[in-house]
């Protein structure tokens, strides 16, 4: 968390900047704009995990994924497996799209599965924009469960996305025209 605020600190004083979490990410953007929230312009959740006040994310996974973060933690933090991660993260990609995701796996810090998250000190959505993009292909965050999360995000626009977990990957273009639509719109 304090490297992210301090990466956030090293740009240029005078840009606000758009902070777009994926998956775990949905715990440490709300914080890093708590604690700058004169630099954040607006915050974009992709496909996060945004388990409710005082929770955890492992109380928000599925059996499934709790038993792959109970493995990985047993074992001194390895990447989930690639067999696993390929049925998980690679159901709408490319074979070429699938091997740049597989060679890329690396361990999760335990504590972001563990540690209880807060947002009490977020401004509200009035001063800091919010838009949660729902995956609609998700096998490690099903639909239904980002609709939980969304709820859990608040006041926020959604958009829908057909792609699996890592749309930056598989769906990179769409990705990146839903963002604009939603954060270019706001700035207008």
């Amino acid at each position: 968390m304090n490297s992210a605020v301090a990466d956030l600190d090293a740009f240029d004083q005078a840009e606000r900047v758009v902070l777009i979490g994926h998956s775990l990410a949905g715990i440490l953007i709300p914080e890093i704009a708590a604690r700058r929230p004169d630099r954040v312009a607006h915050l974009v959740f992709l496909s996060c995990f945004v388990p409710a006040e005082g929770q955890t994310v492992a109380d928000e996974m599925t059996p499934l994924l709790r038993v792959v973060s109970r493995g990985m933690t047993l074992f001194h933090a390895r990447p989930v497996p690639k067999a696993i991660a390929k049925r998980m993260f690679c159901n709408d990609m490319t074979p070429e799209q699938t091997a740049l995701t597989l060679s890329g796996l690396v361990p999760e810090a335990p504590g972001l599965l563990h540690d209880p998250v807060t947002r009490l000190g977020l401004p509200p959505a009035t001063v800091i924009p919010r838009t949660f993009i729902k995956t609609l292909r998700d096998r490690v965050i099903s639909p239904e469960t980002q609709d939980r999360f969304i709820s859990n995000v608040g006041n926020c626009e959604v958009r829908s996305l057909n792609a699996g977990h890592d749309a930056m990957i598989s769906s990179s273009l769409l990705l990146a025209k839903c963002i604009e639509e939603s954060v270019g719109r706001r700035r207008d």
